[in-house]
């Protein structure tokens, strides 16, 4: 876990909301990442949940994928390494989204994710 410290410097805590937020960089710069909250489009399961787009900043290709965690519930996501997303749902838990050959993975995440899930969600709410 101490070695994925350095791995974890850039904490996303995204303001629950429709807010727009800077692009956050992945920890060595390979990837940028924004939240959408989804619409009508996304119809009536998935609408109001957190969207991850991602850019790859040397190929300018983006990456998106729709989450299930909702924008109505307390949510905030972290980089657990250079290529995985981990959020922190309190409606649907805590998952990981690893980005392997141009493409999203979502998965359960692992112990060592989970915590860095749990650490950007005390850290945005004060550990309510």
């Amino acid at each position: 876990m101490k070695s994925l410290l350095p791995a974890m410097i850039v904490v996303l805590l995204v303001a629950c909301g429709r807010s727009n937020v800077a692009p956050i960089s992945s920890p060595f710069g390979a990837y940028l990442l924004q939240f959408e909250i989804s619409g009508e489009d996304a119809g009536p399961i998935l609408r109001g949940c957190v969207k991850l787009i991602v850019r790859d900043v040397e190929s300018g290709r983006e990456l998106s994928f729709q989450t299930k965690a909702s924008d109505h519930s307390k949510w905030a996501a972290a980089w657990a390494s250079s290529n995985t997303i981990v959020i922190h749902s309190s409606d649907v838990g805590t998952y990981a989204y690893e980005i392997v050959d141009g493409r999203f993975s979502e998965r359960p995440a692992n112990a060592d994710e989970r915590k860095f899930g749990r650490s950007a969600y005390a850290e945005k709410y004060g550990g309510k």
